[in-house]
């Protein structure tokens, strides 16, 4: 019996991933990222697939724009991170950057 039919509904992409993110559930947590991010997040998954698939030379044009932004984007990811593990260890409310360096994290023993 072929199960792949049955399995079609459980893959989930990269670009599935970042919209959950940036989806905020009311009563259940806030998002991820913000939809500014999650879109920028997007440019740049959109690029690694462009450069896997279609030929990496062809593409390095498109990837100074994204180059001068990565230390930007990466700041801003890990401020998002940061605000939600808060929000997970009811620091916050998923807005909020902690400072969750030396902080015990509570699988720490």
């Amino acid at each position: 019996m072929d199960r792949a039919p049955m399995l079609e509904h459980l893959r989930v992409t990269h670009r599935d991933l970042i919209d959950d993110m940036a989806l905020e559930i009311p009563d259940v947590r806030p998002a991820v990222v913000d939809m500014s991010l999650a879109n920028v997040l997007g440019e740049y998954l959109r690029f690694r697939h462009v450069f896997r698939h279609c030929g990496g030379v062809s593409q390095t044009g498109r990837m100074a724009p994204l180059e001068e932004r990565l230390r930007e984007t990466l700041t801003a990811f890990r401020q998002s991170i940061e605000g939600f593990v808060c929000w997970m260890l009811g620091g916050g409310d998923g807005r909020d950057v902690c400072d969750l360096r030396g902080r015990r994290q509570p699988w720490q023993t």
